[in-house]
């Protein structure tokens, strides 16, 4: 991880309310598609709560870091998440018209 990255990412996790590592117990297919359910409730459910989310997967793809990160989480690092309380809203992200992406 380039050193401008790392530092961007530190100050990130530092200033996040929570962190969280989802882990699965191996690293396969079925695995992933757990871990991907797993998310997907864990995001309903912190929407539901006014929380927001963030990806900060970084630390889950960096070889020198994931086995730092697998012993910390008791398992394989699939994703790494900041949650909390937003500060403002923030605007809608621009989307593309629905005609331009149906066939």
């Amino acid at each position: 991880m380039g050193d401008g990255i790392a530092a961007k990412d530190r100050q990130l996790a530092d200033g996040s309310p929570l962190l969280a590592v989802l882990v699965t117990p191996d690293d396969t297919p079925a695995s992933w598609i757990a871990a991907g359910q797993g998310l997907q409730h864990l995001l309903l459910r912190a929407c539901a709560a006014g929380l927001q989310a963030s990806f900060l997967n970084q630390p889950a793809q960096v070889a020198s870091v994931r086995p730092r990160l697998r012993e910390l989480a008791d398992g394989i690092p699939q994703l790494v998440l900041r949650l909390g309380y937003a500060e403002a809203e923030l605007p809608a992200t621009a989307r593309r018209p629905l005609e331009d992406v149906l066939v």
